[in-house]
């Protein structure tokens, strides 16, 4: 899945274009290649910002609200829709019923590893950088453990 700040570039251009652009061309605009594009689009999908019609990337009223937004409201929008997302709601829920609300990365990579294979430090990986963006929970890069903002 795709950082949040390109795909917030994607919906700002795509309400600039009306709410409906063609993908193609919008990849081109964005100087973005398509192995590049098409995460950023399935992360709009996911989110519900946006789906795919016939080649183009059409905003829902969703992904217009959020690209009308500022960007505490931004924050907003993205916690309440990532929440419904299971890896980052259980590594949600386990921080909040942990007493410290700190666990070392550790403990979620094992057990993403069992669902997820090779792809779980990726998994885990936008996890954390959505919940970041949305202010769920952080991470600390020093001592490799994930614990919720304050």
């Amino acid at each position: 899945m795709a950082r949040l700040n390109r795909l917030a570039g994607l919906i700002e251009k795509v309400r600039e274009e009306g709410g409906r652009a063609d993908l193609h061309r919008l990849g081109g605009e964005l100087h973005l290649e398509l192995d590049d594009l098409l995460p950023v689009v399935e992360a709009a999908e996911v989110l519900g910002f946006a789906r795919v019609e016939a080649g183009d990337i059409v905003l829902t009223p969703l992904g217009q609200a959020f690209a009308d937004a500022g960007i505490a409201a931004r924050k907003e929008i993205v916690a309440g829709r990532i929440l419904r997302h299971p890896t980052i709601r259980w590594i949600y829920e386990t921080l909040q019923q942990d007493d410290d609300q700190l666990i070392a990365e550790t403990f979620f990579l094992e057990r993403l590893l069992a669902e997820f294979g090779d792809a779980a430090s990726e998994q885990l990986d936008i996890a954390i950088s959505w919940a970041r963006y949305a202010e769920l929970f952080a991470f600390d890069d020093d001592t490799k453990e994930l614990f919720l903002e304050a």
